[in-house]
């Protein structure tokens, strides 16, 4: 550090409370009073927290310049004494001045000049002594404070030294190590991770060492891998505001293969964020769908406030029941009580686990000990019938009840499988069609080479049972623009098997009726239809 002369830190994205600066030699901690860090702008860079950050010396009163005058003055003290000062201001402060000359008092006090006026900045100097004995100085105690930055002289010091040290102070040209911890303008944009480890690298451990949440990413990342995901796309935003949200989520809208999306927290305007960005999407001819959970864990909510806050009607929006769920916590081996908005997480990894056809209904979710807030069966009914995906516990195991959509106006909104194949068969249309956008065909042959394309794209569905069927594939140039070929075609989607109804009533015709000469006998047949 030379002089006032700012020096940039490597990293940007600092932490500023984590900040740390240690002297090069001993290790020894420097008070803030002795530097100041900033973090400066740059207009190139649009992410916050990215802009670069610079430490800039605050001299304290070093030099020959600096050394205070004692003399003797009025007072009662007795022995050898030399006196040094420091600055201080709003951070802390700085270190000491050198040393002043050694002086010996027999029942005085000592009077102080040449303490100088410190920088801008600086509110007040500190004023320590030190006993001289065998030539040697002990340890500067405090003894005097000039509350101001104008006094240059302290007459008849007398007082009796506390206990409070001085400081260690930044010299000109000394080196300093400056240590925190950062974000770099990597931090928020999308990353695609296989692996959980590198999830930890960059986010931080799921948990810290007394086993709170410390990363939610991680966390949530952490219960969709253990439930099937294989990859996953992670982005962080600045805060939970609805605008930081936002912004992230319009970084994930040019990636064409998301097709799942949770939001790591249980607000219900971060939630109505999601499902605007999906219903962008949709309108674009990308579709995606986005699973939310309500963190009830501090702020309960009634089994009908729940159903009140599902107001989406959005086919391509889940949003879970409960609001909070039983999980152990590695770090202490208890059982602790978190948000739905990992719950959330969790069935993000159970639809990335299976075909887009396959339906959730029934299948067990891991990661889990238990539901945090009870319901009765007939809440739970009622949970499904307003369109939350309910997670049930049976036997101990938590599963899906019923994987419904948001949208429970009829079965194919209803379905999560059915929308979920219905988007998969839309993004597999339209990246084969793309294929040939572009091409020079004969007039005639452009219909058919589009119903070609078209229905070998839903044959193949049908072969995968992502569609049960499919029927009428028609193609045709709009007579207005001969640029054009509209393809239309019907077909069925595959639906799961949800409810089974079984009908019986007793048949109550019956065979011969016939008794024993007492009468004491009856012999009665019957059947169920």
């Amino acid at each position: 550090m030379s002089g006032t002369t700012p020096v940039q830190l490597r990293y940007t994205g600092i932490d500023q409370n984590s900040i740390v600066v240690t002297d090069n030699v001993t290790g020894t901690v420097i008070n803030p009073g002795n530097y100041n860090i900033v973090q400066g702008t740059d207009p190139d860079i649009t992410v916050s927290g990215d802009e670069p950050w610079t430490i800039t010396r605050i001299p304290g009163p070093e030099g020959t310049a600096n050394t205070p005058v004692a003399v003797t003055g009025a007072g009662t003290l007795t022995g050898t004494f030399v006196y040094a000062y420091s600055y201080v201001n709003s951070a802390g402060e700085s270190g000491l001045s050198p040393n002043s000359n050694s002086i010996v008092l027999t029942a005085q006090g000592a009077d102080l000049s040449n303490i100088s006026v410190g920088p801008a900045g600086t509110s007040a100097r500190n004023i320590y002594r030190a006993p001289v004995v065998n030539g040697t100085v002990g340890q500067f105690t405090l003894v005097a404070t000039l509350a101001n930055n104008t006094a240059t002289t302290l007459t008849g010091e007398t007082s009796a030294a506390t206990a409070v040290l001085p400081q260690i102070g930044i010299a000109d040209n000394q080196t300093v190590i400056v240590s925190y911890t950062f974000t770099d303008q990597f931090y928020f944009e999308p990353t695609l991770f296989s692996d959980y480890d590198d999830i930890t690298t960059k986010y931080g451990p799921a948990f810290d060492s007394d086993g709170n949440i410390s990363s939610e990413l991680s966390y949530a990342a952490r219960i969709a891998f253990q439930n099937g995901a294989s990859e996953i796309v992670l982005l962080a935003s600045n805060s939970d505001a609805d605008t930081d949200i936002s912004t992230a989520l319009s970084k994930l809208e040019s990636d064409e293969s998301i097709q799942m999306i949770s939001v790591v927290t249980g607000g219900t305007s971060v939630h109505a964020s999601l499902a605007a960005h999906l219903t962008s999407m949709a309108s674009q001819g990308k579709f995606r769908m986005g699973v939310v959970g309500r963190d009830t864990t501090t702020t309960p909510l009634t089994a009908q406030q729940l159903r009140d806050s599902q107001i989406y009607n959005n086919e391509a929006l889940m949003m879970i029941s409960p609001g909070s769920f039983k999980t152990i916590n590695p770090i202490t081996g208890r059982e602790v009580i978190v948000g739905g908005q990992y719950a959330a997480a969790a069935v993000v990894g159970m639809f990335a686990a299976r075909d887009v056809q396959i339906p959730l209904t029934r299948k067990t979710l891991a990661g889990f000990t238990g539901i945090a807030e009870k319901r009765s069966a007939t809440e739970l009914a009622l949970d499904s019938a307003a369109g939350l995906m309910v997670i049930e516990e049976k036997n101990g195991v938590l599963r899906v009840r019923h994987g419904v959509t948001t949208a429970i106006g009829n079965v194919n909104t209803r379905e999560a499988s059915v929308v979920r194949a219905k988007y998969d068969m839309a993004l597999r249309l339209s990246n084969t069609l793309d294929g040939i956008v572009g091409i020079v065909a004969p007039v005639q042959d452009a219909p058919g080479i589009v119903s070609s394309l078209v229905t070998g794209v839903l044959a193949q569905l049908t072969t995968e049972q992502s569609i049960s069927s499919y029927q009428n594939v028609k193609a045709r140039l709009l007579p207005s623009d001969l640029t054009t070929v509209e393809v239309k075609f019907e077909y069925t989607p595959a639906y799961p098997i949800n409810n089974i109804s079984v009908i019986f009533t007793i048949n109550t015709q019956t065979g011969d009726v016939s008794s024993n000469i007492s009468g004491t006998t009856t012999d009665t047949t019957g059947g169920i239809a």
